[in-house]
């Protein structure tokens, strides 16, 4: 429902910063951060945070052809996490044989032509986020 964004740039390019988003969930909020960087070291994560627990994705989008990286369940502070078997999979190619697949047989891509045209909402309004310095609505 609204973002917030805040980045440094290099010659024109978004070099680092952050984003918030705000879900609206029924009667809750349901909040999102991202943070991004290309001037650090390589660091990447998923992390979901619930009432009950939160779980912890290791490398969510350049993990390697081959490589499958348990998913961590986390519970109690101070208690080991529950591994859970990772698939092995290369995000970028999975995504790009996804499409060439759907174009070839005339079939929808596994995500949606409208989630894409929401993903690019949020993109839009992020950019005027950095241009107005406050919150936007996508």
């Amino acid at each position: 429902s609204r973002v917030l964004a805040r980045a440094s740039t290099r010659e024109g390019v978004d070099a680092e910063g952050c984003l918030l988003l705000e879900f609206p969930s029924g009667s809750d909020v349901v909040d999102a951060e991202l943070a991004f960087g290309f001037r650090s070291a390589e660091h990447q994560e998923l992390l979901l945070i619930g009432s009950e627990g939160a779980l912890r994705v290791p490398k969510p989008f350049t993990a390697w052809h081959g490589e499958a990286l348990p998913l961590e369940l986390l519970g109690e502070p101070g208690s080991a996490p529950e591994l859970l078997p990772g698939a092995e999979a290369d995000p970028y190619r999975e995504m790009v044989v996804d499409f060439s697949r759907s174009v070839l047989a005339g079939r929808s891509p596994a995500t949606s032509w409208e989630d894409a045209a929401l993903t690019l909402g949020v993109l839009d309004a992020a950019r005027r986020s950095l241009e107005s310095g406050a919150w936007e609505r996508p």
